[in-house]
């Protein structure tokens, strides 16, 4: 919603042309950099959303994967 606004009020002061785009010019080089823009930010506020449940939904700390090891003792036949 962010993005629309941002492209409305660009539009209304600088032109069409400027912030979406024309008709040689499929979609503006702005339009290109706040779709750009909006798509890195809803990608840090997802991960800053996952570090939020991680931080306080989770009791245990996460400590990386645990190794399994096992001692095979081939006896002689």
């Amino acid at each position: 919603m962010v993005r629309i606004l941002i492209l409305l009020g660009t539009s209304t002061f600088m032109g069409q042309d400027f912030a979406i785009g024309s008709e040689e010019q499929e979609v503006s080089t702005f339009h290109f950099l706040t779709g750009v823009v909006t798509f890195l930010v809803a990608l840090a506020g997802l991960q800053s959303i996952s570090w939020l449940i991680d931080r306080f939904w989770n009791r245990k700390p996460q400590t990386g994967a645990k190794t399994v090891t096992r001692r095979v003792i081939a006896r002689g036949s």
